[in-house]
């Protein structure tokens, strides 16, 4: 008899392989940057601006440096040379006033820095560093921000990840709009970020394990001393 024996190799193929199990990643959430591309168009807008604004600076010192340059045949009258002296006078000073104001700011800005740090720490720096990647921090925007009270919690609350976009949106508004809310800002932040401290639970107090050993009651928390003391105290009033 010749018994048929089926190709072990055939039987082998007739068994699909099973499909091997992939691992899904998980899924992070992505931070919100729907404000990216409005705000490169914003700094580009500005950037421009502060181009013209060099420009015509320039050209207006120009025009006082050649008016005081005339040659002899267009020989200025007193008067207008006096009028040019005083134009001349007048961009030196505001110059002047212009760098008092700048340095007042920058020590302003360096105080919010110092009471930032100080009480929120890391989140301070890393508000600030969300507000700098947006692009958020320009003249107007610190000028205001360094007349608002709490300004370090201002800062703190608006360069949280889920409030970058308000943010943008009270940095684009005129100056006093923007202190008006800036102002109402800040009773709002100082209250949400208070809160948030006081979840923060408190450092465990330190047992320092003494029993009352000066004949006084030991703190109620050291529950072996209190037992203790009342044990001893028991004993003596027998």
């Amino acid at each position: 008899m010749s018994d048929i024996q089926a190709d072990p190799q055939v039987q082998e193929s007739q068994t699909p392989p099973a499909d091997p199990v992939v691992a899904e990643p998980e899924v992070k959430a992505q931070p919100d940057t729907s404000w990216v591309p409005k705000r490169i168009s914003e700094i580009t807008a500005a950037r421009r601006a502060a181009e013209q604004r060099a420009e015509q600076a320039e050209d207006e010192l120009a025009r006082l440096r050649a008016g005081q340059q005339m040659p002899v045949e267009g020989q200025q009258t007193p008067q207008q040379n006096q009028s040019v002296d005083q134009l001349a006078r007048a961009y030196a000073e505001r110059m002047v006033r212009d760098q008092r104001e700048q340095d007042n700011m920058t020590t302003r800005i360096a105080a919010i820095n110092e009471a930032g740090t100080k009480e929120f720490g890391d989140d301070f720096d890393k508000s600030v560093q969300n507000l700098n990647m947006a692009g958020i921090g320009g003249p107007e925007f610190l000028r205001v921000l360094t007349n608002v009270p709490n300004a370090e919690k201002v800062v703190t609350w608006l360069g949280k990840d889920g409030n970058i976009n308000e943010a943008m949106r009270i940095a684009s508004m005129d100056p006093i709009q923007m202190g008006i809310e800036m102002t109402k800002l800040s009773s709002r932040a100082t209250k949400e970020l208070a809160k948030q401290i006081s979840k923060v639970p408190p450092p465990p107090t330190p047992v320092d394990g003494g029993s009352g050993g000066d004949g006084s009651a030991p703190d109620p928390k050291d529950t072996k001393a209190w037992i203790e003391y009342r044990n001893k105290t028991a004993r003596k009033k027998r």
